[in-house]
């Protein structure tokens, strides 16, 4: 009997400690434990957020704007085959004349001079192998283009979807905290009048001990569900790239 009571005392000792700790942490100003709210924005405008700051749809988007420029480029192909050259040419030349009258023996004679010359033509080209496969390249290119547009809707409906989940786990995690808000101060409540009781010898050691350990289970379960709800609004922030507010 001697020994069971040494065993009860102390564990009443160890949950006070327990407590005394947690108490030390209770005197601290926690915003969780008052009527907090969070300002959380529709998720129409979460989700519009994490399009415009994901760093995948931003590369998507670009990746279609080379594809478009791509078929652009493709479909001025063709011009290539046409042009104009000039040729200009400064230099020395020879100009040779012939002077022949009737019954006379014909003279030559000639002229050195230094002159710019220039020529002007244009050119086309018929390249067979362009015009079979110009229909044919045209297809692929907006193809391309079609399959970059389809690569920016999926990484969409890919951060839609992990906004969605992540916003009702925050919704969730912060019901659970509130949950945990008024269970914890009804459990200190009860641990003062039974700490009364105890002190008065009207409630018995073992009844203490485990009132004691109830508190002690409950204190921890909401640092836990602080600890997550903390989590799950750090990580719907990062993914829609805004700053929730706490109040």
């Amino acid at each position: 009997m001697k020994l069971v009571r040494i065993c009860l005392l102390m564990i009443v000792q160890s949950a006070l400690l327990s407590l005394s700790a947690f108490s030390q942490m209770a005197d601290t100003v926690d915003i969780w434990e008052s009527d907090f709210h969070i300002d959380i924005p529709p998720l129409s405008v979460l989700i519009d957020s994490a399009y415009a700051t994901n760093p995948q749809v931003n590369a998507r988007n670009v990746e279609v704007q080379i594809q478009r420029h791509n078929l652009r480029t493709d479909r001025n192909y063709w011009l290539r085959n046409f042009g104009m050259q000039t040729d200009v040419r400064y230099g020395t030349f020879d100009h040779f004349t012939t002077n022949a009258l009737e019954g006379e023996v014909p003279t030559s004679s000639a002229i050195t001079s230094s002159e710019f010359r220039y020529g002007v033509g244009a050119y086309v080209k018929l390249p067979l192998m362009d015009i079979v496969n110009r229909r044919n390249s045209k297809i692929l290119g907006k193809l391309e283009v079609e399959k970059a547009e389809w690569g920016v809707q999926l990484q969409k409906e890919e951060i839609r979807q992990k906004v969605i989940r992540q916003y009702n786990d925050l919704i969730l995690k912060l019901r659970l905290l509130k949950i945990k808000v008024r269970e914890i101060e009804t459990a200190r409540i009860n641990m003062q009048m039974a700490e009364k009781g105890f002190v008065n010898g009207v409630l018995p050691v073992t009844e203490y001990a485990r009132l004691t350990e109830i508190n002690v289970s409950v204190e921890l379960g909401y640092e836990t569900a602080k600890m997550e709800l903390i989590t799950s609004l750090m990580l719907l922030e990062d993914m829609c790239g805004v700053k929730l507010k706490i109040h």
